[in-house]
């Protein structure tokens, strides 16, 4: 990492941290994300290549990457403050993850590597509405009814566009995984922990999805299913991934 990237991480850090005398404020938060995504751009514009999607070598600036595009998405649907909070310091921490995890490459991506990131930062978001909007449920529970349950129903609604877009997103990926596996004379079906977690989470958000629109899931129920779904899809390839690649080699 060089020395500007060095400062340019710091700087987005402690000012998303500034945020939090107000987290129902947008201003850092604005300044902080040019910073975060300056220190990000280098990565950003490696461009696309065939090869070596996500490698793990370059871990820290993945997950800054992935944090960044997830906040990036889900801070203005966000209301709790304590739901800003943890957004403000995850998203600080992100910003010095290279810092901490030094690529011993570049991080670079293929086609089928980017529409991964693209899920896993939309589902991410959709995680973070999806908690805000149970946490919010119990408190209106607590309380009198009142208005607040019209913002509600839009929330919920934002959400299940999160995950729409994540199984649109996760489709494509699956598409452009088999696709890959014909070019290269690989074989497509072949069974792994990646493929199998992979094609339940897709599977868990279809149901979820065709529940949402025909049977008119929402609160628990959805909830329940979406977060199903999002420990599938961590496991699909972070949890193959830091297994595989990390215990084994070690303890190899």
């Amino acid at each position: 990492m060089s020395i500007i990237q060095l400062l340019l991480s710091v700087a987005a850090a402690a000012i998303y941290l500034m945020q939090l005398h107000n987290v129902q404020g947008n201003r850092f938060v604005f300044i902080a994300a040019i910073f975060h995504f300056l220190a990000l751009a280098q990565i950003i514009t490696q461009g696309f290549v065939a090869e070596n999607p996500l490698m793990p070598s370059a871990w820290g600036s993945m997950l800054s990457l992935l944090i960044f595009l997830a906040a990036l998405a889900c801070w203005q649907l966000l209301v709790l403050p304590a739901m800003r909070v943890v957004v403000l310091g995850g998203t600080a921490f992100a910003a010095t993850l290279p810092l901490w995890l030094p690529a011993s490459a570049p991080l670079v991506f293929s086609l089928h590597g980017a529409l991964a990131l693209i899920v896993y930062a939309l589902a991410l978001a959709a995680f973070l509405l999806c908690l805000d909007l149970s946490l919010s449920e119990q408190r209106l529970r607590a309380q009198p009814p009142s208005n607040n349950a019209l913002p509600l129903l839009v929330r919920e609604q934002r959400y299940f566009n999160y995950v729409l877009l994540s199984f649109a997103v996760l489709t494509l990926t699956l598409a452009s995984g088999i696709y890959t596996a014909i070019s290269s004379n690989t074989p497509v079906f072949e069974l792994t922990h990646k493929k199998i977690f992979a094609c339940l989470t897709w599977l868990v958000f279809l149901l979820l999805l065709l529940g949402r629109y025909f049977a008119g899931w929402r609160g628990r129920v959805a909830q329940r299913w979406f977060f199903s779904g999002y420990v599938f899809l961590l496991l699909s390839y972070a949890g193959s991934t830091v297994v595989r690649e990390i215990i084994l080699e070690k303890t190899g």
